[in-house]
């Protein structure tokens, strides 16, 4: 190992460290995030300055993930996911149906939303409330709601087709080594193969656990 490769090993341990220590030190895992960039850039203890990185970073992936987190908070702080659910699924009279056609339903619509957001972390803050405002809503009676939401969340997990919708793809798309139809040509069947995971789990260990 060079020396460099020495300064970016020992920098990158102490902020795992420093991540996994947040209760005792109170900094978040954010903040620590900052600082450990504001390392490797600075003089002596850095293995690189602002000017030569600033040439090669991908403005507008950084930018991507802003609106896309941005915009899922707003989402859920209006409000406007819980009414989208309910103008929507609600509309074509989702919330009478039986739990496994609710479920699927759900399925199919947040797999589908899950493409406009460029993270599970914001996907899951602003479409689980959704669903578990959409579950309160429906007419069916004794319904699973902890169960069913808990079930949906999986899918935001999986339902990443496009290099947007996940952050470590979105880093190697940045690259330009592979385009959009080369990267669905694994996605879609991917995505295809855990749906139907998942309905098995539904089927089999999920009922067994007694969530559905």
């Amino acid at each position: 190992m060079s020396r460099r490769e020495k300064k970016v090993f020992v920098i990158f341990i102490l902020t795992i460290i420093a991540w996994a220590t947040e209760s005792l030190h109170k900094i978040d895992a954010k903040t620590v995030s900052i600082f450990t960039v504001l390392v490797l850039l600075a003089p002596v203890v850095g293995v690189t300055d602002w000017k030569s990185v600033g040439k090669k970073v991908d403005y507008g992936t950084l930018l991507l993930f802003a609106a896309g987190i941005s915009l899922g908070e707003q989402v859920l702080r209006t409000g406007a996911a819980t009414w989208l659910a309910k103008n929507s699924l609600g509309a074509v009279g989702v919330t009478a149906m039986p739990p496994l056609m609710i479920l699927l339903s759900i399925a199919a619509a947040v797999l589908v939303i899950r493409i406009a957001f460029s993270s599970s972390t914001s996907a899951t803050a602003t479409l689980i409330p959704t669903v578990l405002g959409f579950l309160l809503s429906a007419e069916t009676p004794n319904l699973p709601i902890a169960g069913m939401a808990i079930i949906t969340s999986y899918i935001l997990l999986f339902g990443s087709i496009l290099p947007v919708n996940v952050p470590q793809t979105m880093i190697s798309y940045a690259t330009d080594t592979f385009d959009t139809a080369d990267f669905l040509k694994i996605t879609i069947p991917l995505t295809i193969i855990g749906m139907l995971v998942w309905l098995v789990f539904y089927w089999t260990y999920w009922h067994w656990l007694g969530l559905v």
